[in-house]
Order: structure tokens, then C-alpha cells, then sequence
């Protein structure tokens, strides 16, 4: 939760927005040092539910400003939205940009040379994804767990917090 709204905060635009999200990182910050059971006294879930807010308006905002126009969910109309199915999907050179990914399963999904700008991939299952070639570069909510399960080279683009796995073709 830190991470996610951590980066929300760099995303919001408004000085208000900005300010209630660090104020709540703070807040947030503060907890994480609380001890277990200090912890288990707290409702959690209003950190959440507040946090949430803050990281869907960064997320909807960024993904406006890069949007593509693909909608990959007239595709998949019996899936949940928040659970999109795109497991193997060759989606080579295809673009991303600004596309809703939040929880997609991206497992084995062919996205070499895609271009992913401004893409929320928060809890998006990138395991043995291709992404080699693949720009990735201002992609959001993405995290290094993501990174290092999915196949990379070194033609891919990543934002800079990010770093390439070892094991990538180089």
C-alpha cells in the first residue's frame, strides 16, 4: 500500500489531491513502524479504503492522459473487469498505452515490443510474460516482483525504480 500510494502521490495532479494523498502516506508511514499487536487494534481497512481512493483517481488520471483508445474489455465480456483474461494472448506490438490492466492475468502473454506507457499494471500477473522490447518505461503501479517473474531483454524499457533481472536476456 505504501509503494502504490507512494506513487499516486508523484501522478496526482491538484495541490489539493497531492496534499491529502502525502498527508495519508505519511499517516501510513507512521503505522507501518506500529508493532503487531498495536497493529491489530487498528482498522486497517479505512487505510485502505482511503489509500484506494487516492491510487484509482492517480491511476484513472495517468491512463487518460495516455489512452490508446484499445478496450480490451468487449473482448473478454464474461470476465470481471477487475480480472481480465488475457493468459498466452499474442499482443506483439500491440498498443497499450493507457490500457486498464489492474489485476489482468498476463501469464505467458506474448507483449514483445508492446508499448505499455501510462498502463496501470497494479496486481497484474506478469508471470512469463514476454516483454522483451517492450516499453514499460511510464508504466504504473508496476513493481519489481512483476518484473522479475516476466522474460526481458535488454531492448526492454523500464521506469528507473525498476531493475533489470539477471536472468534477462542481455
Amino acid at each position: 500500500m505504501l509503494w502504490y500510494l507512494a506513487e499516486a502521490c508523484t501522478l496526482l495532479d491538484g495541490k489539493q489531491a497531492q496534499q491529502d494523498a502525502e498527508l495519508l502516506l505519511e499517516g501510513l508511514e507512521i503505522v507501518a513502524q506500529l508493532a503487531p499487536k498495536q497493529l491489530l487494534e487498528l482498522n486497517l481497512d479505512s487505510y485502505r479504503d482511503k489509500a484506494n481512493v487516492h491510487i484509482k483517481l492517480a491511476g484513472e488520471k495517468t491512463r487518460a492522459r495516455f489512452y490508446s483508445g484499445l478496450d480490451l474489455y468487449p473482448l473478454h465480456k464474461n470476465v470481471p473487469k477487475k480480472r481480465i483474461s488475457l493468459m498466452g494472448a499474442d499482443l506483439k506490438k500491440t498498443d497499450l498505452k493507457g490500457a486498464d490492466l489492474r489485476g489482468a492475468y498476463l501469464i505467458a502473454a506474448d507483449l514483445r515490443c508492446a508499448d505499455l506507457s501510462g498502463a496501470d499494471l497494479i496486481g497484474a500477473d506478469m508471470r512469463n510474460a514476454d516483454i522483451r522490447g517492450a516499453d514499460l518505461s511510464h508504466s504504473i503501479f508496476l513493481t519489481q516482483m512483476q518484473i522479475n517473474a516476466a522474460k526481458g531483454d535488454a531492448h526492454t524499457k523500464l521506469p528507473k525504480w525498476i531493475e533489470k533481472p539477471g536472468h534477462w536476456e542481455i
